[in-house]
């Protein structure tokens, strides 16, 4: 249980580290951490390479050009800013990037 709570607390840090540094919402209301959980639970994920690969599947599945290109670029913004800290495993950081490439540029 506590190991529960201890990973809902890092999902809810990770998400408002998210909203301090893009300034976006991603309109997700909730999906993101809910995915994040199943990640961790599925494939034993820590909780954040959980988030950061559930927000970068709501990212990509965006149906929204507008939105898609958006919150690509705030994916970057975040990433940068979180470049100093090893938060993010560099699996999940390099997949982040190339897809926020990809949405970006239209590879």
């Amino acid at each position: 249980m506590f190991r529960t709570l201890k990973a809902g607390h890092k999902l809810g840090a990770i998400g408002a580290k998210w909203a301090k540094i893009t300034n976006v919402d991603p309109g997700d209301k909730g999906q993101v951490a809910k995915l994040a959980t199943r990640f961790m639970v599925a494939d034993g994920m820590t909780p954040e390479d959980a988030w950061l690969t559930s927000m970068t599947a709501w990212m990509s599945g965006m149906p929204w050009p507008d939105s898609k290109v958006m919150l690509a670029q705030a994916m970057f913004r975040f990433l940068e800013a979180c470049e100093v800290d090893s938060t993010f495993s560099n699996d999940a950081v390099a997949n982040a990037y190339q897809s926020a490439q990809e949405i970006i540029y239209d590879v």
